[in-house]
């Protein structure tokens, strides 16, 4: 019998940043609404199964008519083995990842990446291309 392959080619409609910081989420994000003049808030923790283990990643939201704001922790809460797991792996020195869908607040892209690198605890941050990345499909949830 010949096996049949589904490939699915997913459309990434929004930005991806990856923000180095030694800060707490919780500390972030304040310091982030308080810079962004958002209001980012704790949701749920995502859950990503896989064949062998789970990744339970810290997560939080913005939502306006029109846009979204999204916090996410790369490194995961519960460890398999007593190995960290990331949820992008080969992205190991990014401690969150901020992904932006449509306009937050008026700010275009650079005005926001100039924003984010002044806020406190914010050392570093990069503008990533999600094509280059090959666990992409972590960000679809």
């Amino acid at each position: 019998m010949k096996k049949q392959r589904l490939q699915v080619d997913f459309e990434f409609d929004f930005d991806v940043y990856g923000i180095v910081s030694t800060f707490k989420d919780y500390k972030l994000v304040w310091n982030i609404n308080r810079n962004l003049h958002v209001s980012l808030r704790k949701e749920q923790d995502l859950k990503i199964n896989f064949v062998d283990s789970q990744l339970v990643i810290s997560h939080y939201k913005y939502t306006t008519e029109g846009s979204e704001l999204q916090l996410l922790r790369n490194k995961s809460y519960e460890l398999s083995g007593g190995e960290s797991q990331y949820m992008i792996p080969e992205m190991p020195k990014i401690d969150f990842f901020m992904m932006v869908q449509g306009d937050i607040n008026g700010y275009d892209r650079s005005e926001l990446k100039k924003k984010l690198k002044e806020t406190p605890g914010v050392e570093f941050i990069l503008e990533l291309n999600i094509a280059d990345l090959k666990s992409r499909e972590n960000f679809i949830f």
